[in-house]
């Protein structure tokens, strides 16, 4: 039976892809009919939010799991149905949140929460005309996405403690991916608090905007981050 955390990602991918498929289908009836569909990219929109939102989520659902190679309480298998439980049965794993106590039940929870808030944020952000820029709303974003990425790949490098059944160099390893793709979230996030404080200054603002006045770089409607 797959994890939770790989159904959560292949949902993930999906919403992206239909996404795209959306975002190529309103391309082509802006281009063959120059008439702009205004919920086609409200829906791309939207979809792009809850696929982000469901890429924390596998994460967070993902660190939460043992390693392969440790034996498995039978209520772990049973997958979506008990993400949430506080059921301790399995807490001899070195994924479990229990064993750091109160404060592991604590921080899985908050953890939790804020994915959910970053997937309200992104809705926000690339949905309402109001937010839709690089402002206030946005940087809270990508603050709370960096935020949520460095404590869980905190949460994934206190995973490799020794284990009963399994060496903590074979739990490392398999970490190693998930911790590289964390990593590289964090670095995605930082750069869009970059850009976001960049483009909150006039000067550089205007360059950016005459750059794009000379290489005629205009797309209508504009784009969102991805």
């Amino acid at each position: 039976m797959l994890s939770s955390s790989v159904v959560s990602l292949y949902f993930s991918v999906l919403l992206s892809f239909t996404a795209a498929i959306i975002d190529l289908t309103q391309s082509l009836i802006r281009d063959l009919s120059h008439v702009t569909i205004w919920s086609l990219i409200t829906a791309r929109e939207v979809f792009l939010a809850m696929s982000l939102g469901l890429r924390f989520l596998s994460y967070w659902l993902y660190v939460s799991e043992p390693p392969i190679g440790e034996q498995r309480h039978p209520s772990f298998r049973i997958g979506l149905s008990n993400f949430l439980s506080l059921d301790r049965k399995n807490e001899l794993h070195c994924g479990n949140w229990a064993r750091w106590g109160i404060a592991g039940c604590y921080a899985r929870f908050t953890l939790l929460a804020t994915i959910l808030a970053i997937a309200a944020l992104q809705i926000i952000w690339r949905v309402s005309q109001r937010y839709h820029n690089y402002g206030p709303v946005y940087a809270a974003d990508v603050t709370l996405e960096v935020v949520v990425s460095v404590l869980l790949l905190l949460k994934l490098s206190l995973n490799t403690v020794p284990s009963s059944s399994v060496p903590r160099t074979y739990t490392f390893k398999e970490c190693s991916f998930s911790a590289l793709a964390l990593v590289l979230n964090i670095g995605i996030s930082i750069g869009g608090l970059v850009q976001c404080e960049c483009l909150n200054h006039d000067g550089i603002t205007w360059l950016m905007h005459s750059s794009s006045r000379i290489h005629g770089v205009y797309r209508w409607p504009p784009s969102s981050r991805s």
